[in-house]
């Protein structure tokens, strides 16, 4: 009787630690059980859509028979809960075998003590007949995610940051422009004197939580003003004094709560659209060629008649701003590197940049269509696929001739990019949230002067970087 009642003890204790165990792991067959996968984290709270383009990479590799090659998807119940785990494991010389660049994690940091593994090695080192070929792929955009000659981060799709008003709104103002012109934070005060001097009710940018809010623009304006890889800051300049008091204006004159904008009379104002808005901040989310005329040819679905494309708010007069939409680095302590590195391999593949950027033939995917492909030859078809009439094989039926000079100077814009932020939506990262924001929230509330904030920004900034 003792050794049946043990005999039920032990199968207890294994069926419970298997249960604990199933919290934080997904399903796999019999067939697979026995296999130890590379692994990623995601929160109950929010999984992001690199854990739906994993989804998929798995159902790629079952379908292929390599089961070994799977992503173990590790669930945490709360973000709390998961990036407390992180922080722990990372210090330990631990963690997840892949990370997301979406993860609000000190990625600066972690390059910098060698928590991140040099993704040339692998490319180097692969003796496969689908190796990667670096020349295959945007340069600028893949080049962002290499520091002091190491790869480190791998774009697997990126967007372009510009901002897009009207011509209506702005004759309205006074305003002076031409497509593709480029907003500097020392030239705004002038460009937009008439707006600054009298608003009429009009809201510079929207005030709410979008990328291009007023808050993010706000951050990413800070952000410039900081070199990240040779850890120095320029908050203590005349130039950033000058440019604070324009972007502290704008700030204040932004509080707009819809953020599209609707400059014609043809239909009733509805949730989200404003006739008293500058900057738009649903359009302005940059989009993929294909999708750009698109919306063009439809007056942005009906909202803007006459758009004018702005290059992104900089500092620099010749910038090109973009960022990584969607990002992915190795851990360099993981002990399943070129596992890994199979998946990055399969996101820039051509038949996946394809897919996500809704240019594969007979595609099914409806998501982030708009994001731009870092791979040259899904870059070429996009932009074939925007501006000329195609069969489902992407041949050619007719040239659009008279395709828009709107879409003429964006892609343009593309090719003249020169600045990219690893940081998906360009914004909104761990130093943001960490190190800047209770400075930020108290001199944007005037609970501090602008001196005792450049103080604070400058003191906390180099605090952080040099840690």
């Amino acid at each position: 009787m003792k050794r049946i009642l043990s005999f039920f003890i032990c199968v207890l204790i294994i069926f419970c630690t298997a249960c604990t165990s199933s919290e934080n792991s997904t399903e796999q067959s019999s067939s697979e059980t026995k296999i130890n996968l590379p692994t990623y984290y995601y929160s109950a709270e929010g999984n992001g859509m690199m854990f739906d383009i994993i989804e998929r990479y798995n159902k790629y590799c079952k379908r292929n028979g390599e089961y070994e090659n799977q992503i173990e998807l590790v669930k945490f119940e709360s973000d709390k809960v998961m990036y407390d785990k992180l922080s722990t494991e990372i210090m330990s010389g631990s963690g997840p075998d892949i990370f997301s660049l979406d993860l609000l994690l000190p990625f600066e940091k972690l390059i910098g003590n060698g928590s991140l593994a040099d993704i040339n090695e692998l490319i180097e080192n692969d003796t496969d007949a689908d190796k990667i070929n670096l020349d295959e792929y945007n340069k600028t955009i893949m080049n962002a995610g290499v520091f002091d000659g190491k790869r480190y981060i791998v774009p697997m799709l990126y967007n372009l940051d510009i901002m897009i008003s009207s011509e209506n709104i702005l004759e309205k103002f006074g305003v002076k422009y031409s497509q593709g012109d480029l907003l500097t934070y020392g030239t705004l005060g002038e460009k937009f004197k008439n707006y600054f001097a009298d608003n009429n009710d009009f809201s510079f940018l929207t005030s709410s939580d979008s990328r291009h809010g007023r808050k993010s623009v706000f951050y990413k304006f800070l952000n410039d003003y900081v070199d990240f890889e040779n850890k120095t800051t320029d908050f203590d300049t005349e130039e950033f004094r000058n440019s604070l008091d324009i972007m502290t204006e704008i700030y204040k004159n932004s509080t707009e709560e819809n953020y599209i904008i609707l400059d014609n009379d043809n239909k009733d104002v509805e949730w989200g659209e404003s006739k008293s808005l500058i900057f738009d901040a649903l359009f302005s989310d940059g989009a993929s060629p294909k999708v750009i005329e698109r919306l063009y040819r439809s007056n942005f679905v009906g909202h803007i008649e006459k758009p004018v494309i702005f290059n992104g708010m900089s500092r620099a007069q010749n910038s090109g701003k973009a960022y990584m939409q969607y990002a992915v680095a190795i851990n360099n302590n993981s002990k399943h590197k070129e596992t890994a590195f199979k998946f990055i391999k399969y996101l820039l593949s051509e038949r996946t940049q394809e897919y996500y950027t809704g240019s594969l033939s007979g595609s099914d995917y409806v998501g982030d269509t708009s994001a731009i492909p870092v791979r040259n030859e899904a870059f070429e078809l996009n932009m074939k696929l925007g501006l000329n009439e195609c069969d489902d094989y992407g041949n050619t039926i007719k040239v659009h001739e008279d395709y828009s000079g709107f879409t003429k100077v964006y892609i343009d814009m593309l090719n003249n990019i020169n600045k990219v932020s690893i940081y998906p939506n360009g914004n909104y990262s761990y130093y943001d949230l960490n190190v800047l924001k209770s400075n930020v929230d108290d001199y944007l509330d005037g609970k501090i002067s602008k001196e005792k904030f450049i103080r604070q920004l400058t003191s906390s900034t180099e605090i952080y970087l040099k840690e």
